[in-house]
């Protein structure tokens, strides 16, 4: 891991060399010697695995990892190479740019210190299944199953009334009683999902529990919400080869593209528009852009916000020291969320950088993990609390590693599934959840170990 930690220092010195000292004159060059230098990092972390292992490994934090670059540096690499639309451009370049580059830069540095402190909590640990448990397999399988139960019922009840109408899901849902179910379910899910494809012994188990990912997934999909498609496919994927199973790393690349074409298709049903053989030849053929290219540039807007930030909170008088991690924080028991009205930044910032939208649509850009640090505490908060968030999640999958039980195994996975997006929007997105599903873990691991515990029937034998 020593190049690795070498890549992320050489990445943090041009990120902070760039945020410090931008030159207006040269923002190309610097936005692209960015995105070089954070790729590089990026690919040096995920091909360790394939030193560790023998073979590359999808592991729960080079999921995380791998979805930091996307989310920042998604529009920053199609504009580098001249694919972007000049539409683009001209919407996410609007600052200055001086600020551009800020922007940018501390992004970088973030993933930087992030990919710094996985390597600090991981200390070369690699997952070893040495037999499968049936106690935590059949547990995990059970609640992956009530979720998708949950996930699809709301979407039966209620949620398919969202198809068609995705902005409902943003001016509606807050009302919505049911919705509470839909969250439980996603969060069960995500706990029971992945470890139910590692540890279970029969092979029922993992279809079960892979046929659970699914309905989840074209649940959340039918809605309009596209991460949790991916994210499932993501947790699924890293299970199976946790489990032994040999998937290669151009298989993954290559289906990656290809998921970006039914990801399109997401997007055009969730606006509404008719889904039908033909239309969808119009939806992927006929678009302003190629979809590949429309894909980063979509999904690549985190760094909208940072750039935004970087301007907003560029005196240390504005930081708001902690405020909106206290006020997730606070999110995390129920009562205390519903009793006073909370400003979120992700909110603040849609509501001056796209007021129309945000009044009539509900419409945000998400907000970004590294720009939720930047707005408390500076590029000093960018740097330790990247660096922190990366080596407790390090730490997860190093215990998971080193003892193989079910309980940091499942809290591993589905922090995964909720940072993954969780990341690309402001604190009180996911904070909530990394308690709540914790909790659900606890749960399961107590009751596992009852089991385990319990005495065996006494048997009469005659004299």
């Amino acid at each position: 891991m020593n190049y690795v930690r070498l890549a992320c220092i050489a990445l943090g010195i041009i990120g902070l060399g760039c945020f410090n000292f931008p030159d207006e004159r040269l923002m190309d060059a610097m936005l692209a010697l960015l995105f070089v230098a954070t790729v590089g990092t990026l690919v040096t972390y995920i091909f360790s695995q394939r030193q560790l292992y023998g073979e590359f490994r999808f592991t729960p934090n080079v999921v995380i990892a791998s979805a930091l670059g996307v989310w920042h540096l998604g529009f920053i690499g199609i504009y580098t190479a001249g694919l972007a639309t000049p539409e683009r451009i001209i919407e996410y370049f609007e600052e200055s740019p001086h600020t551009n580059i800020e922007g940018v830069a501390f992004a970088a540095v973030g993933i930087a210190a992030f990919v710094f402190g996985l390597t600090l909590g991981e200390r070369r640990s690699t997952f070893s299944l040495k037999s499968p448990d049936p106690v935590s397999g059949s547990l995990s399988v059970l609640l992956a199953a009530t979720g998708a139960t949950l996930v699809s019922g709301y979407f039966v009840l209620e949620g398919r009334k969202y198809v068609g109408d995705y902005d409902s899901v943003f001016t509606v849902t807050g009302d919505d009683p049911l919705r509470r179910f839909f969250n439980l379910g996603l969060m069960m899910a995500f706990v029971g999902v992945a470890p139910s494809i590692v540890f279970g012994k029969r092979t029922v188990i993992v279809v079960i529990a892979i046929g659970a990912a699914l309905a989840v997934a074209v649940s959340a999909a039918m809605m309009g919400t596209r991460w949790v498609f991916l994210v499932m496919l993501a947790l699924v994927i890293s299970a199976l080869q946790m489990r032994g199973t040999r998937i290669s790393l151009l298989f993954l690349a290559a289906m990656g593209v290809l998921l970006m074409f039914p990801s399109i298709v997401v997007k055009e049903m969730r606006a509404g528009h008719p889904i039908t053989m033909n239309t969808m030849n119009d939806y992927l053929v006929g678009r302003y852009t190629h979809p590949v290219v429309e894909f980063f540039e979509e999904t690549g807007q985190a760094v909208i916000v940072c750039m935004y930030m970087a301007d907003e909170y560029r005196q240390p008088s504005k930081w708001e020291l902690g405020r909106t991690f206290v006020q997730a924080l606070r999110s995390a028991v129920p009562s205390a969320a519903s009793e006073e009205k909370i400003e979120r930044p992700m909110y603040v910032a849609a509501q001056d950088m796209f007021p129309v939208r945000f009044m009539t649509e509900g419409f945000t850009l998400g907000f970004s993990v590294f720009a939720e640090w930047f707005v408390n505490f500076g590029i000093f908060g960018v740097v330790f609390g990247s660096g922190l968030m990366g080596c407790v999640l390090g730490a997860v999958w190093r215990r998971a590693c080193q003892t193989g039980e079910y309980g940091w195994t499942a809290l591993s996975y589905c922090w995964t599934g909720y940072l993954t997006f969780g990341f690309r929007n402001d604190a009180m997105t996911w904070m909530r959840f990394v308690f709540w599903s914790a909790g659900i873990v606890v749960i399961v691991v107590v009751t596992a170990r009852g089991f385990r515990a319990a005495p065996a029937k006494p048997v009469l034998v005659a004299n």
